[in-house]
């Protein structure tokens, strides 16, 4: 796993580092060393300064297998590959609302949010949770081989990480 941040100690690169099960890399940008990653997180990090041309190498790995997670942050990522097209956001404090019971979903609490993005899947996404208003907080899209994952409950906005879920989640 690779995991992609601007950001030191937050919740997710301490459940990652606490898995027996996870072999972590950090790395900051402008570098996403994706060719060393099965698995490629974005998180809390500014896709604008990555070096030019690494989303498009991304998009292509991700259509030869790789997987990708794409975590909420408050500017959303300007890249094709997001499986939500955003629409604003929203700020009306809302349970997570399981829409889809699967491995990644099942005997979870998600918690409640209070920032997210108004959004709407992208054609092919499958919406596994989302908030009251229907609005898409963990969807999954395939494309090519590999997979996209949307990851909408912040850290910053949630009381998730704070749920024994939370690591158990990643």
């Amino acid at each position: 796993v690779v995991l992609v941040t601007e950001s030191k100690n937050t919740f997710l690169q301490k459940a990652l580092e606490s898995s027996p099960l996870v072999e972590l890399t950090v790395a900051n940008p402008p570098i996403v060393p994706y060719k060393e990653a099965d698995v490629l997180i974005f998180h809390e990090v500014n896709i604008d300064r990555l070096l030019d041309g690494t989303m498009e190498e991304v998009r292509s790995a991700v259509e030869n297998g790789l997987n990708v997670v794409f975590n909420y942050q408050d500017a959303p990522p300007k890249t094709e590959l997001l499986p939500i097209d955003v629409n604003g956001f929203g700020a009306n404090q809302s349970d997570v609302f399981l829409k889809v019971v699967n491995t990644i979903t099942q005997d979870r609490n998600f918690g409640v949010v209070t920032k997210y993005y108004a959004a709407t899947a992208k054609p092919g996404a499958i919406v596994l949770a989302s908030t009251l208003s229907e609005d898409p907080l963990l969807v999954l899209r395939e494309i090519g081989s590999g997979k996209v994952f949307y990851f909408g409950i912040p850290e910053k906005y949630s009381d998730f990480k704070f749920s024994p879920h939370f690591p158990l989640f990643w």
